[in-house]
């Protein structure tokens, strides 16, 4: 496979733009430190083209795909993790949403086409992204042959919402504008009665990207239509439960409540649940 799908290597010099690491980190696990340290200067593309053209094949014998109806639907995700206190890593990864049986629980179907030690910024995303950028123009514009079949693709981009803004050139979340697909204003939030449609134009957007407020530099994945950036839908979970875990706890606090006796009793229960917590 590795010779199939070769491992190239991207040459960021002074494009990465490093951040303060004040966050938690998601990898704690030393082994795993210590080896991503030791390959911070490895920055590392793969081919998507070469990855489809290993992968289709075998979706086409395990009828995943049917070249009767040529179309590939294809998911584009990426996100940072901080690895220890020192370094984060950016990965970007491709699936086959036809392949629904193992879209999430299997993340041997997730496959690997940037990988590179930095922060999530657009310049460094700018750089690495480029190759991944022309491939995924040329898969949108004219297609691929693949044991001859031709393909022709629908492309998603799915990723938390800070890495949907920075792809997408845009202001951060506490600006005035802060919808990626609308609009909307902070003001209209409550606002039961305001057009919540996707309004914007990819198209407007790649020819002029200050079109719309809140857009200050061009997008990055220009061959991918709003309709298609979505929000991933963990990400937005997790921050709703947050706004309703901290809701709760202040109810608590204003009766009076918050004690060594309920606290306890909130650790015992998140414990069952397998997750990591405390006061």
């Amino acid at each position: 496979m590795e010779k199939l799908i070769p491992i190239n290597f991207i040459d960021l010099n002074s494009a990465i733009i490093q951040e303060d690491l004040s966050e938690e980190p998601d990898i704690i696990d030393l082994t795993i430190i210590e080896q991503v340290v030791n390959a911070t200067e490895k920055r590392a593309y793969r081919s998507i083209k070469k990855i489809l053209e290993y992968i289709v094949p075998s979706y086409v014998n395990e009828e995943k795909l049917d070249p009767e109806i040529p179309v590939i639907h294809l998911r584009i995700s990426g996100d940072g993790r901080n690895v220890g206190w020192k370094v984060k890593h950016i990965m970007i990864t491709v699936v086959l949403l036809d392949d629904s049986m193992n879209l999430f629980n299997k993340s041997d179907y997730h496959y690997t086409i940037v990988l590179f030690l930095g922060t999530e910024n657009y310049l460094t995303l700018k750089v690495v992204t480029t190759a991944l950028i022309q491939e995924l123009q040329e898969l949108s514009n004219t297609g691929m042959v693949i044991n001859d079949i031709f393909w022709r693709f629908e492309l998603f981009f799915s990723s938390d919402w800070k890495f949907l803004s920075i792809c997408l050139g845009f202001n951060a979340a506490n600006f005035n504008y802060f919808c990626l697909w609308c609009e909307i204003t902070k003001n209209q939030r409550g606002n039961g009665k305001s057009n919540w449609m996707i309004s914007k134009s990819m198209s407007v957007l790649s020819e002029n990207p200050t079109a719309y407020p809140g857009h200050k530099l061009p997008p990055l994945f220009n061959m991918i239509s709003f309709k298609n950036h979505i929000p991933d839908k963990l990400h937005i979970m997790l921050r709703i439960t947050d706004h309703l875990w901290e809701l709760v706890l202040q109810e608590i606090k204003n009766k009076g409540l918050f004690n060594d006796i309920t606290q306890n009793i909130i650790i015992k229960e998140i414990k069952n649940l397998k997750i990591r917590f405390e006061f």
